[in-house]
């Protein structure tokens, strides 16, 4: 009896060419979520960074109230940006300060700078600024993006 020619019952596994495909369609899709997820978690930064402004902003009205100016207490003392009342939870990728010349004893201007070499340095919107007339606004924004672009 001759010898059949060897053929394989049925074939297993994937060809070169079709794991090579399904690689590229990962990396393209990898390459259209992850900047989309990137700037989701910086939009959520960016709310908490507000959010502490609004807390601090909270604070230096208690203290007006409580002291009758902004810059200094009853005992003379000057107000520091360390005196500032705001929930750190640790994931905070901003510091929340005075800005330059402030506070005065009528006015005050709470800025919200990213911290540097993190996520948020360099980020679209800047720094946050809040007045105590709860006037909002950036500095360090990219040009043609409106306050109410990030204060959302």
């Amino acid at each position: 009896m001759p010898a059949l020619p060897f053929r394989p019952a049925h074939r297993r596994g994937f060809t070169l060419i079709e794991l090579m495909i399904v690689v590229a369609i990962v990396a393209i899709l990898a390459g259209v979520a992850y900047p989309s997820y990137v700037e989701h978690v910086r939009r959520g930064q960016r709310s908490k960074a507000q959010a502490a402004l609004m807390e601090a902003a909270q604070f230096m009205q208690r203290y007006y109230a409580t002291n009758n100016r902004y810059d200094e207490d009853l005992n003379g003392d000057d107000i520091q940006a360390s005196d500032l009342a705001y929930t750190n939870d640790g994931g905070l990728q901003y510091t929340v300060g005075f800005d330059t010349n402030s506070p005065t004893a009528t006015s005050y201007k709470l800025v919200a700078t990213p911290v540097a070499n993190s996520m948020m340095d360099g980020d679209k919107c800047g720094s946050f600024t809040l007045n105590q007339l709860g006037t909002k606004g950036m500095n360090d924004a990219n040009a043609g993006l409106a306050v109410k672009d990030c204060w959302k």
